[in-house]
């Protein structure tokens, strides 16, 4: 779910460089590889009778990898946060003086960098 949440993001910049035919070809593509992919995590699943991966890494590769499967999807998670910490407190004061009016939004939630998007992004993190 965070690839695709954060990657839906890039979608008209594939399609601005790409040109729409290809982006339309690359983004089916995409979802015959996750299909794929999907359906051996199933088998997989099915076979050992395990459902995450730090228990599939475990029964082929042993406890080692499943501490690494482990860091992985740590990785992978936190990074997910992070950009839409990033994604959020660059959105919400455009999205204020868009609403509101530049000279409505004061300047410590505004497109300040150093005021409004830290407070944004501080604000988002401690709600999240």
């Amino acid at each position: 779910a965070t690839c695709i949440g954060i990657g839906i993001i890039t979608l008209p910049y594939l399609a601005a460089t790409n040109g729409i035919v290809l982006s339309v070809i690359l983004i089916v593509f995409g979802a015959f590889v996750s299909y794929f992919c999907a359906m051996l995590l199933v088998e997989c699943a099915e076979k050992i009778g395990k459902s995450r991966y730090e228990d599939f890494a475990e029964h082929c590769w042993g406890i080692k990898m499943a501490k690494f499967a482990g860091l992985c999807n740590i990785s992978t998670l936190l990074g997910g946060v992070i950009s839409y910490i990033v994604f959020i407190k660059s959105l919400t004061p455009v999205f204020l003086e868009t609403v509101f009016g530049k000279d409505n939004v004061p300047d410590a939630i505004g497109t300040d960098q150093w005021k409004g998007q830290i407070v944004w992004g501080t604000v988002f993190l401690l709600v999240w």
